[in-house]
């Protein structure tokens, strides 16, 4: 991650310093999710195929395909994350992570609570300010090559 560094006082140049993070634009975090939402229902579409058991009456239920959509997601997300340290697949194209509000990488609890927060219903469209996943678990999406 390149951070701006800049010394928080000037008595003490060498020892303390204040990390800016830039947070990523609204046109990266669209892609982000475009992407990542693509990657989302082509996996789960392979994995409907495979697992030909869900019949498709069963599928068809809307609460049934919300739940198993719902499921999925939060895994999904959250090993993507937990595996990429705080990216995901579009994040690694945009060069942008995800990290708590204080620049620290986020702990395996945080992610879990982000991806849960992606389920509810319009989150998706939440980028539109600072996103709801991003506000419920105190994270930030960064520019890392700013």
């Amino acid at each position: 991650m390149q951070e701006t560094l800049r010394p928080t006082s000037e008595n003490d140049l060498l020892n303390e310093f204040e990390t800016i993070l830039t947070p990523a634009s609204k046109g990266k975090r669209f892609v982000n999710g475009l992407i990542d939402y693509i990657l989302i229902g082509f996996v789960l579409g392979i994995l409907i195929q495979i697992f030909n058991g869900l019949s498709i009456a069963l599928y068809g239920n809307f609460l049934v395909r919300y739940l198993i959509q719902s499921i999925f997601i939060v895994v999904f997300c959250s090993l993507e994350e937990i595996a990429l340290k705080g990216k995901t697949i579009g994040k690694l194209i945009t060069g942008t992570r995800a990290v708590n509000e204080d620049g620290t990488p986020m702990t395996a609890q945080t992610v879990l609570i982000r991806s849960l927060c992606r389920v509810v219903p319009f989150d998706g469209l939440s980028f539109i300010g600072n996103g709801w996943h991003d506000r419920w678990s105190h994270t930030i999406v960064i520019d890392e090559r700013k």
